[in-house]
């Protein structure tokens, strides 16, 4: 690792912190945590400084429960607790967001899925993204995209893979992480009657953010991506 050299380095923005202010001596600082991911789910992490924070904190809550690329130009690269870590080289680093490139359209062809989920006790609304939507349905998402990147809203317009799961059961091993809203799936298993013929078919995946809770009870749900500010 030279840190002499400022590089570029594009992906998508996940796992983005609240906006901090530190005391740097006499003045105060702007500061913001996230990982960038590549198609291939590898993981960098960034933090920047000053304006540069501020700018990504106003695309925090889209980067939640969307897909928000970034592409941060001449930054320098460092380590942060033994681990490399990439941050803005002050003014003289560029950030752009959703760059009309075309390393952009692997990033953006990914799941959003937006479930009703009930059990026994309480009716909720999940939204799985790409890491476990594809192990769930069996295909990726650019699949059947087709190259178009809008969001699907029309029910008689979904693909048959999707309509496939509605009425299925699955079980979610989840572990809670901060102010209960990011979970990290540990495991889903299908016991759909239609499966379970041939016996439950069980995926496992790492620990990472791949299912995002909608707190609000059944009723008064709404879609995250459309809530209210």
């Amino acid at each position: 690792m030279d840190s002499d050299f400022l590089i570029d380095i594009i992906g998508q923005a996940i796992d983005v912190s609240e906006l901090q202010t530190l005391n740097c001596g006499e003045k105060e600082r702007k500061k913001i945590d996230f990982n960038l991911r590549d198609i291939n789910d590898q993981r960098i992490a960034c933090c920047l400084w000053g304006k540069f924070a501020e700018v990504m904190d106003s695309h925090r809550e889209e980067a939640q429960f969307g897909v928000v690329v970034c592409l941060l130009r001449f930054a320098k690269l460092g380590s942060f607790r033994g681990k490399i870590q990439v941050s803005n080289a002050f003014d003289s680093s560029q950030l752009i967001f959703d760059p009309n490139i075309k390393e952009v359209e692997g990033l953006k062809e990914m799941f959003k899925l937006h479930l009703k989920v009930k059990d026994d006790t309480a009716e909720t609304k999940l939204i799985l993204l790409d890491w476990i939507a594809t192990p769930l349905l069996g295909v990726k998402a650019e699949k059947f995209l087709d190259g178009s990147l809008e969001e699907l809203e029309d029910p008689e317009m979904l693909p048959p893979c999707i309509i496939d799961v509605v009425g299925k059961t699955f079980k979610f091993g989840v572990d809670v992480v901060k102010d209960n809203i990011n979970y990290n799936a540990l495991m889903v298993d299908s016991q759909s009657d239609a499966i379970t013929e041939t016996g439950a078919s069980t995926h496992s995946v790492s620990e990472r953010p791949l299912l995002t809770y909608s707190d609000e009870s059944s009723g008064l749900v709404k879609t995250p991506s459309k809530r209210s500010q």
